[in-house]
């Protein structure tokens, strides 16, 4: 397999871009074989002398880039190249949202638990604390929209700081702007707490879009979006690169 080359010091990429560079590489080589069981965290650590942190982070970035899958009982499994190149192609964007806007609320702001799937994106142990926010934005007096935002534990953004305005020109005067976002949009049927949240008395499609924030290479917000189907629209420009 290919050596590794992590380079330490000031001027180089994070040791956890580093990796994922050749991880990646490892995988296009077939060095990791389709179908195959990655390493462990552990094997990772030892191999590259990293934290478990830095072989989070690189595995998440994997998994973003469609080169990985995490499947339950089978470990992080190689994925083919087909599917690889389905769910690695990048373009910029420009969104605008309709009818949710003009009246969005600051539900709560503090310090919480994170789900599994945002505490491996930051790289930080379930357990730890992460600045949340909840928001909702109304039309006609009912909720059409709840948004849960988690922030990195490297932000400067305070749970004392104003929400009220835009989320990303706060952190963008907070020293973290975010200049690249990933995001996943799927849809599925209302359950009892969807239901709740949203004031509902029977079934109701949902639209749920999870979107992951970049400042550079650095993670710094995951939202995790729900959207009653039939009060969103989204428009979507993009130019590819």
């Amino acid at each position: 397999m290919t050596e590794p080359e992590l380079k330490k010091g000031s001027g180089q990429k994070p040791l956890w871009s580093q990796l994922y560079e050749i991880l990646a590489e490892r995988i296009r080589e077939q060095e990791y074989e389709t179908g195959s069981v990655l390493p462990t965290e552990a094997e990772l650590m030892k191999e590259f002398g990293v934290s478990r942190i830095t072989v989070r982070q690189a595995m998440n970035r994997l998994l973003q880039e469609g080169y990985i899958s995490r499947r339950r009982g089978s470990g992080t499994v190689v994925l083919s190249p087909s599917s690889q190149l389905s769910t690695s192609f990048h373009s910029s964007f420009k969104g605008e949202e309709h009818n949710h806007t003009a009246d969005r609320r600051v539900i709560s702001v503090g310090y919480g638990i994170v789900p599994q799937e945002a505490a491996d994106w930051f790289g930080t142990s379930p357990n730890q604390p992460l600045l949340t926010l909840v928001r909702e934005s109304y039309l006609g007096g009912r909720p059409v929209v709840h948004y849960v935002t988690y922030l990195s534990p490297v932000c400067m953004v305070k749970d004392t700081d104003d929400f009220s305005g835009s989320l990303y020109q706060l952190l963008e005067e907070c020293g973290d702007p975010v200049n690249r976002v990933t995001e996943v949009i799927t849809a599925f049927i209302a359950g009892p707490q969807e239901k709740k949240i949203f004031r509902l008395k029977q079934d109701k499609a949902l639209i749920r879009r999870v979107r992951k924030g970049y400042s550079g290479e650095r993670p710094v917000e995951y939202t995790d979006s729900l959207y009653l189907s039939d009060d969103y629209q989204l428009t979507v420009e993009e130019s590819f690169k």
